[in-house]
C-alpha cells in the first residue's frame, strides 16, 4: 500500500531517533538502495543497554558478491526497524512466503537486485528488549518452550527458501551460511518435532563439511 520510492520498516516495540528519517532521505537522494542503520539496545523502560553497528559500503554486484559473507555474519540486515529499502526491491521476492524474517528476506532481496548498499553504525534506532521480544514468557518454561519450537522452525522454514532462492547466484554461499546457522540452532533444541522435509531434520555429511568450511572466515571476522 505504500506510495513513496523508499520504506522505513518500524517493529511496534522500537522508535525513531529525531533525525533517522532525515538521514534516509538524505542517504537515498544519493542514489543508494539498501540502508541498514546502527542502533541503541534498550530494556522495557527504554534504558539503553549498549550501541551496537557495522561501518559498510558495498557498490556493485562485484562488490556485493565479494561482501556478501561479511554482511551475512556482522547482520547487516539485524531488526527491521534499522532497515530503509527501495520499494521496487520488495516487491521482487514474494514476501508471502516469509514466515518471520523479514529482516533476512529483504537483505537477500538486496543483494539480488541492488546496486548499492550502506550499512551506516550511526544509531538511529531504539531497539527494544523485553520479555517477549523473542516468544519467552518468564512466567512458563514450558511456554517459553513452545513459543520457542515455533519461532525456531519459522526461522529454519524461512532460510530455507532464501537457500533456494539464492541458488546459482554469487550470493549463494553466504545465505547457505545464514541457513546451516538456523538448521544447527533447530537441531539444537529438545523435543524438537519432526518437520515435513525430511531434509530439515538432519545435519548431512555434504551440510557440516560446509559449515566447518565457514570456520576459518568468521574466526578471522572475530577479530575485525
Amino acid at each position: 500500500m505504500a506510495r513513496g520510492d523508499v520504506i522505513s520498516l518500524l517493529d511496534d516495540d522500537d522508535e525513531f531517533l529525531p533525525e533517522k528519517l532525515e538521514r534516509v532521505y538524505a542517504t537515498f537522494r544519493n542514489g543508494v538502495d539498501y540502508y541498514h542503520n546502527g542502533q541503541v539496545v534498550v530494556n522495557e523502560a527504554g534504558k539503553a543497554l549498549r550501541k551496537e553497528g557495522f561501518s559498510m559500503l558495498v557498490k556493485g554486484d562485484e562488490e556485493m558478491a565479494k561482501y556478501a559473507m561479511q554482511m551475512i555474519t556482522h547482520a547487516s540486515f539485524h531488526n527491521n526497524s534499522s532497515i530503509s529499502v527501495r520499494k521496487h526491491i520488495l516487491e521482487k521476492i514474494d514476501l508471502k512466503r516469509c514466515e518471520l524474517t523479514i529482516d533476512a528476506f529483504i537483505l537477500t532481496a538486496a543483494l539480488l537486485s541492488a546496486h548499492v548498499m550502506i550499512d551506516d553504525p550511526c544509531p538511529l534506532t531504539l531497539f527494544r528488549v523485553h520479555s517477549q521480544h523473542v516468544g519467552v514468557d518468564l512466567g512458563s518454561l514450558e511456554a517459553t518452550q513452545t513459543k520457542m519450537l515455533k519461532s525456531y522452525s519459522r526461522l529454519l522454514f524461512d532460510a530455507a527458501y532464501l537457500a533456494c532462492l539464492s541458488k546459482g547466484t554469487p550470493y549463494e554461499r553466504a545465505i547457505k551460511y545464514f541457513f546451516l546457522n538456523q538448521k544447527l540452532a533447530w537441531l539444537a533444541l529438545p523435543e524438537r518435532p519432526q518437520l515435513d522435509d525430511p531434509g530439515l531434520n538432519a545435519l548431512s555429511v555434504s551440510d557440516l563439511i560446509e559449515w566447518l568450511s565457514f570456520l576459518p572466515y568468521l574466526r578471522k571476522i572475530t577479530f575485525f
